[in-house]
């Protein structure tokens, strides 16, 4: 019992349904990377399992934003707690077994960051710290040639940037729409 420690999460595992489609011979999660060059660890990866009671009703709460997991590691920071991670541990998954499935998944992750940059100057500076795809469309690339390059992936970086840039419009359109709420919706990860 660490009273310095307000998030303790698992990290998630895919569990696919069916097999999932190949593009350029990668499964969409190795084609569409989501965390790339990560800096400081405050992730909450997977599902949050045990929280500190007290801190959560100091912070108001889980914040209503669609990456609630990634606010609360972000809050945590902010007021000088740790999120631990059992990396022995995990939280299964269904995982998106189509690229279109994993890049209308990660439009919402877009959504979801936009929503927790609005928290706060504070806020967006750590956001584009942590998460590469929020970053400048430079520093975005520049970190998904650093990963292709050490996944050997650089023969395929001209379609993983594209796609990025159609994941940040989509994601963008999606808060401009409705930049409120956790709601994620219908998601067409299973058949």
């Amino acid at each position: 019992s660490n009273k310095n420690v307000a998030v303790v999460s698992a990290p998630f595992k895919d569990h696919y349904s069916t097999p999932p489609e190949l593009v350029l011979g990668c499964p969409p999660r190795q084609l569409i990377p989501s965390y790339v060059g990560v800096g400081k660890q405050l992730l909450v990866t997977g599902a949050a399992v045990a929280m500190d009671v007290e801190w959560l009703y100091s912070i108001g709460g889980v914040p209503l934003v669609v990456l609630e997991d990634l606010a609360l590691g972000v809050k945590a920071v902010l007021s000088g707690k740790e999120v631990v991670s059992l990396k022995d541990s995990a939280t299964w998954r269904h995982a998106t077994p189509t690229v279109e499935a994993r890049k209308e998944q990660l439009a919402r992750y877009v959504k979801g960051c936009l929503q927790i940059r609005t928290l706060g100057e504070q806020y967006e500076d750590l956001i584009r710290e942590v998460v590469f795809f929020m970053r400048s469309r430079e520093q975005r690339n520049e970190a998904l040639i650093q990963w292709a390059t050490s996944n050997e992936k650089l023969d395929i970086i001209e379609t993983i940037i594209s796609i990025w840039d159609e994941i940040i419009a989509e994601g963008e359109k999606m808060f401009r729409e409705n930049g409120q709420g956790s709601h994620f919706g219908e998601i067409p990860l299973t058949n």
